[in-house]
Formats: C-alpha cells, sequence, structure tokens
C-alpha cells in the first residue's frame, strides 16, 4: 500500500506550452500523470483574460472575467469562481474589497488560485514586488485599482 501512495503522490515534474489557437498543447518536459483537459481549459482562459488586459479597450476586470467564462464549458466552470463572487465585489465600496477578497479567496476551489491570483494582482492589491525578512509584502499598484471598477455610489 505505501508503495501505491508514493508512486502516485509525486510532484508534477512535466511543463507544457499552449497558444490560444492550439487545441493540443506541446509537451516541453514529460509528465508523471494523466493530462487534465479541463486544466488546459482553464489555463487558456487565464491567458486570454490576460491577453485582453494588454490589448483591450475593456477596463472593467468583471467585464473581462464574465466574458471569458460566460463562453467556457460547464465543467470547467465548476473549477473557476463563480461569476456572482466577481460580480458582488464590484458592488462593494472600493476600501472593502481588498478585506472582502481575502475572505473570499480562502473560500474558491483550489482549481481557480490561477484565476484569483490574476484578479489579485491586477484588480485587488497589485502584485507582489518583494516579501522583507520581516514578513513585511510590498505590491505595485494594480492595473484596474477597485475604485475604478466598483460600482458604489
Amino acid at each position: 500500500m505505501a508503495l501505491y501512495e508514493s508512486e502516485f503522490s509525486q510532484v508534477c515534474t512535466g511543463t507544457m506550452y499552449t497558444e490560444l489557437q492550439h487545441d493540443n498543447p506541446v509537451e516541453k518536459n514529460p509528465h508523471n500523470h494523466l493530462p487534465d483537459k479541463e486544466e488546459i481549459k482553464v489555463t487558456k482562459c487565464i491567458q486570454k483574460m490576460k491577453d485582453q488586459v494588454t490589448s483591450s479597450s475593456m477596463i472593467n476586470p468583471v467585464e473581462i472575467f464574465t466574458e471569458n467564462v460566460s463562453q467556457i464549458e460547464t465543467a470547467t466552470k465548476a473549477r473557476m469562481p463563480t461569476e456572482d463572487t466577481i460580480i458582488a465585489l464590484a458592488v462593494l465600496p472600493p476600501t472593502e474589497i481588498p478585506g472582502l477578497f481575502d475572505e473570499l479567496k480562502s473560500t474558491i476551489p483550489e482549481d481557480a488560485s490561477e484565476i484569483m491570483q490574476w484578479f489579485e494582482n491586477n484588480c485587488v492589491h497589485g502584485r507582489i514586488r518583494r516579501i522583507t525578512r520581516g514578513g513585511n509584502v510590498s505590491r505595485t499598484a494594480p492595473l484596474f485599482p477597485s475604485k475604478c471598477w466598483s460600482v458604489f455610489e
């Protein structure tokens, strides 16, 4: 029994390369497990949102999120935060959004961690610039500050 557990509890050793227009990703390093097609779809959705942030006229991250999530399959949606969760943040006062986001982040499924990280970096807290030895975190300003997309007032 111990052999079975250790054999299948290894950390993934593989890496993949994919582009939005390709259905089949290219393997850079071999994986030690079967492919997760839903994870590939989630990763593509996240990359599409990142591309829209840099090249689109849409400046509202809630619009970017809801547009992209509405276009993916139901099984993939289950691995992402719900639209209601993201939209709920938009109706709060901008000063309350970071605190509630941190609370919501702990309740979101592990599979949605990449999309929540994207939202945190671009819309709520900003990217981590450095962490001091004392544990203090220094961040850049978010690309879309909450005062720009909050519909409160």
